[in-house]
């Protein structure tokens, strides 16, 4: 499954990347392991995550309050 990204959620994760880092240095770099790893289990398992809308899933940050629709 190939998995894009639009403009904004791409700067949105830019955005919190920075921000967290900035909050306490390796932060920002475990949040991008973290969404990383996400990405991974979506790409290998479509269905997983939250059915919330007709054909939209929601996966869950649990580690981060930070959703992947």
């Amino acid at each position: 499954m190939e998995i894009k990204f639009s403009f904004r959620a791409k700067r949105e994760f830019i955005d919190s990347v920075k921000f967290y880092e900035g909050r306490v240095v390796g932060l920002g770099k475990r949040f991008k392991r973290e969404i990383s790893h996400h990405v991974e289990v979506i790409q290998d398992q479509p269905k997983s995550g939250e059915l919330k809308y007709r054909d939209l899933r929601v996966l869950a940050v649990k580690t981060f309050p930070f959703t992947i629709h």
